[in-house]
Parts: structure tokens; sequence; C-alpha cells
């Protein structure tokens, strides 16, 4: 019983040192990714409650509808320049072959899991 539950059955694998690299593009490029709507949402959140306490209701619409339409240009933009430099971006991160391979699979898997979130 001990042996099937503490011993070869949940046996970890040791994680491949190229996935791991691979990973480290990935992650640096989607951190970015998501800095900036965030500094969006935080500059619309100051603008619309100034307008709001000042009793400017049509205002702060207008800044709402400023940034939805600013947060969806970034996105396709961000998507179409990932998804267009899937092949050259993982050299800025290592030479070896394997890696560049991995980071082009997980961009494209990044750049469709983002449209679907979106």
């Amino acid at each position: 019983m001990s042996e099937s539950l503490f011993g070869k059955d949940y046996e970890m694998k040791p994680i491949e040192t190229r996935v791991v690299e691979a990973l480290r593009p990935c992650m640096t490029t989607t951190s970015l990714h998501y800095h900036i709507p965030y500094s969006f949402g935080a500059a619309s959140s100051t603008r619309v409650s100034n307008e709001l306490g000042a009793g400017k209701p049509q205002a702060a619409r207008i800044a709402l509808y400023a940034v939805l339409i600013l947060s969806v240009a970034e996105f396709i933009t961000a998507s179409a320049a990932l998804y267009g430099c899937r092949y050259i971006l993982g050299y800025a991160f290592s030479d070896e072959k394997e890696v560049v391979d991995y980071v082009k699979k997980l961009l494209l898997f990044y750049v469709y899991l983002s449209s679907s979130i979106a």
C-alpha cells in the first residue's frame, strides 16, 4: 500500500532543460504584454473617477470607450506581432535550434490562448 502511494507510481520525472529554457521567453513576453492593458486600466480608473466626481457621466463613458478601443487595438497589434515574429523571437533568448522550435510552438499556443481569453 505504501509503495503504491509513495513509491514509483508518483515518482516525478525530470523536466527537460530545453522546455524550461523555452518557457523563459514566453513568460517574459506574456508579462510584458499584460502590463500594457494594466496601465490602461490604472489610468482610466483615475480618469473615470475624476469625471464622475465632477458630475460628468458622459465624459466618464467616453473615457471608458476610449480605453476599451485602445485595449482591443493593443491586443490585436501585440498578437499579430507575436504571431509574425514567432520564428525569430526565440533567437533573442537562445541560440539552440531546439529551444527556438519550442518557443515557436509555445508562442503559437499563447496567441491562440490569449485570443480566446480576450
